[in-house]
């Protein structure tokens, strides 16, 4: 028995230590940027539609054709206090007793019941081998340094554009944890899905613009990278840590594109839309573990396992715009006023471990799959009925803006909503993201530099978090997640007869499994909050 122990705690260390290889190479597009916006402006969230940074090199290339030659280096700095409160968990609730092979949630004969495949771990651990369940709330900062290039190939008609946006401290970090009871056998905490590590990444984005008098278009690439790993472990004795590995690593750059237009009915008015495709970072493991016996006349045992593991993944976004655009209102004085709205396609989202949400419902091999005929098709299936529970929706985000600009000052101001793709987290899954409310303002100054000008400016925003609470719903006794809800993970279950208990006759109920008990870290329920705080400084010559 203590060898497979040891065996099962070295495969799950070369995994991590594998991935690990993949951390300090990946390059991916940030989802920071769709987080806090153009920090090189007044109006950093609607840059789909205000033409007054570089960043429009990814947010809408259509716009680059009507802004001026520019050079611009800015720098900001985004501070996360993110919270997820977990609520008590009942008495009785843990897993106790002699957790083996023979029981938890593979190995338990379940009374009353069929056998049932689902995708769950192996088997459960007892709660007290496990680390102290939590929540991983998130108080930590990061700045970031970004260049932009406006460069006009042809005056009015045609330009290009360049975007790099790196973080200063961590170039990257990528956190990779399960959203249901697996977690427990690593973090046993809750992770904000949409933030935190997603956070910190960078961003390279190049695009071109071309137009006349009211159509103006562009087409942009930001670049992405899919990486495999080939990783060969060499185990002399299964109970020490003296482990040889090999790895091959080969990283793959690919670009995903992105679409911007701009219609210009009148030259005040900017009626704009973009189209961003979908990307993520692909990581696609393969390891090979092999174990030396001392027994020679017995085969090395070969352990292969894959793992296919995806980070910042950004969904399909299309953007409709509308803005009013250096209205005169006086000779000095000018007015801008915007609305965007952006609808991400989320109900494609993979998380880290490329699962989609609705992967987590209840897979029964018994079930039957009919044609409308009521013919039986195939044995097996998904629970369709299920799905809503867990699939994420489509979302949607709507922001106002404005900006005054009196003489070489310009304030602006923008406010906009958020609203959440989760579904309630009642089941197994404990994705964590919430509604939210953003606020963003700033302001800037330029002077004249012989034939040259300086722009300086500062700006700062607020995003929070709308409170919202998550209560769990439990399986019904000898329940391995059928109805979608949290799993019992130590089923009433018949006591091993290959391992007799004196206090558990073969054949009866092992006293330990009667009830529900489950590790799943978000139960019975957990409540999340924050906010997002960041205030950034930008200079931009025009030459």
């Amino acid at each position: 028995m203590d060898v497979v122990y040891y065996k099962e705690n070295d495969m799950r260390k070369f995994l991590i230590c594998s991935a690990v290889f993949l951390y300090f190479t990946d390059l991916f597009p940030s989802p920071l940027s769709e987080t806090v916006g153009a920090m090189g402006t007044t109006n950093p969230f609607n840059s789909r539609v205000f033409a007054q940074a570089a960043e429009v090199t990814y947010f809408n290339p259509a716009l680059l054709t009507l802004m001026e030659r520019r050079f611009s280096l800015n720098f900001f700095y985004s501070y996360q206090n993110l919270d997820i409160s977990l609520m008590d968990k009942p008495v009785g609730s843990d897993v106790i007793g002699d957790v083996d092979e023979g029981t938890g949630i593979y190995g338990a004969t379940q009374q009353g019941t069929a056998p049932l495949e689902t995708n769950l771990p192996f088997k459960t651990r007892p709660t007290a081998d496990l680390d102290e369940r939590g929540g991983h709330s998130t108080k930590d900062g990061e700045f970031y340094g970004a260049l932009g290039l406006v460069f006009p190939l042809w005056e009015d008609y045609l330009a290009l554009g360049f975007y790099g946006l790196i973080p200063i401290g961590n170039l990257m970090k990528q956190d990779s944890f399960f959203v249901d009871e697996r977690e427990a056998n690593f973090s046993n905490s809750l992770h904000y899905e949409l933030y935190d590590d997603r956070m910190s990444s960078f961003n390279l984005s190049l695009a071109l613009s071309g137009g006349y008098k009211y159509v103006f278009a562009g087409v942009g690439v930001t670049a992405t990278a899919e990486a495999v790993i080939n990783s060969t472990v060499f185990t002399p004795d299964a109970g020490k840590n003296e482990n040889k590995i090999h790895a091959d690593t080969t990283i793959k750059t690919k670009f995903t594109p992105h679409f911007g237009l701009i219609i210009k009915p009148w030259n005040f008015l900017n009626i704009g839309f973009t189209a961003h495709l979908p990307s993520k970072t692909g990581v696609d493991t393969k390891n090979k573990i092999t174990f030396w016996y001392i027994d020679r006349e017995k085969e090395a045992e070969i352990n292969t396992n894959n793992l296919e593991v995806a980070y910042s993944y950004k969904p399909l976004s299309l953007s409709p715009s509308i803005a009013l655009v250096d209205f005169e209102i006086s000779k000095d004085l000018k007015l801008s006023a915007g609305f965007t709205a952006i609808w991400r396609q989320w109900s494609k989202y993979v998380n880290r471990y490329n699962e989609k949400p609705e992967d987590n419902i209840f897979w029964d091999s018994e079930m039957e799959i009919k044609d409308k005929e009521g013919n039986i098709q195939s044995i097996g299936g998904w629970a369709y009925e299920e799905i809503d529970r867990f699939k994420w929706k489509d979302s949607w985000e709507f922001i106002i803006g404005t900006a005054i600009e009196y003489k070489a000052l310009k304030v602006g101001l923008d406010l906009g909503y958020y609203m959440t793709p989760v579904p309630d987290q009642k089941g197994r899954t404990n994705y964590v993201d919430n509604n939210k409310v953003n606020l963003a303002a700033g302001v800037s100054y330029a002077w004249k530099i012989k034939d040259m000008k300086l722009e300086t400016g500062i700006n700062f925003q607020t995003h929070i978090m709308i409170e919202r609470e998550t209560v769990k719903e439990e399986g019904v006794e000898n329940s391995v997640g059928k109805d979608s809800k949290v799993v019992d993970e130590f089923p009433d279950s018949e006591c091993d007869p290959f391992n007799p208990d004196p206090d558990c006759e073969t054949g009866a109920t092992m006293p330990e499994s009667v009830g529900f008990q489950t590790n799943n870290p978000g139960y019975p329920g957990y409540t999340s909050s924050g906010q997002i705080f960041s205030g950034g400084l930008w200079f931009a010559l025009y030459f």
